[in-house]
């Protein structure tokens, strides 16, 4: 049984854990100080829904995604995001 202290450690990057099953969001924030499950314009989490792995299917969803330009949020629409180990 890990403390809830020591857990903490090996969430945040501190110490490394005894498998090789690494989240791969864990991976990047301690790669590139980048949490990459924070939307920036709400601050909520985000889960992965998907994973696709076929370069087709891939292709046919990122030409299906609109490239209409729009204005970026004002600034007062931006909420802090969490720590990237939250």
């Amino acid at each position: 049984m890990l403390s809830a202290r020591h857990l903490a450690r090996i969430k945040g990057g501190l110490v490394y854990a005894a498998t090789s099953n690494v989240p791969w969001a864990t991976l990047v924030a301690r790669t590139f100080e980048v949490d990459v499950k924070a939307c920036v314009p709400c601050g909520r989490r985000l889960d992965v829904r998907a994973v696709v792995t076929d370069k087709d299917v891939a292709r046919r969803i990122v030409d299906a995604i609109p490239t209409t330009p729009r204005a970026p949020p004002s600034r007062g629409t931006l909420v802090a995001s969490e720590s990237a180990f939250a």
